[in-house]
């Protein structure tokens, strides 16, 4: 079976130099973090809400043994 060498129309090209993007205001980059560090710890199955100090304080206290 013989490749095509014409591209096809609907491929991107991929962006090799880009202009930076424009940095972003305190409460926005916050807003970014928390909604990441939610996803992250969704994917980790942790509850987003839980307190991670708490359940951190609480894990020491375990016989890792």
């Amino acid at each position: 079976m013989k490749r095509s060498r014409k591209t096809a129309s609907g491929q991107y090209a991929l962006a090799l130099h880009r202009d930076p993007s424009p940095p972003l205001d305190e409460a926005r980059e916050e807003e970014l973090l928390t909604a990441l560090a939610g996803l992250m710890l969704e994917a980790l199955g942790a509850d987003p809400g839980e307190n991670q100090s708490e359940k951190e304080a609480s894990d020491e206290s375990k016989d890792h043994a």
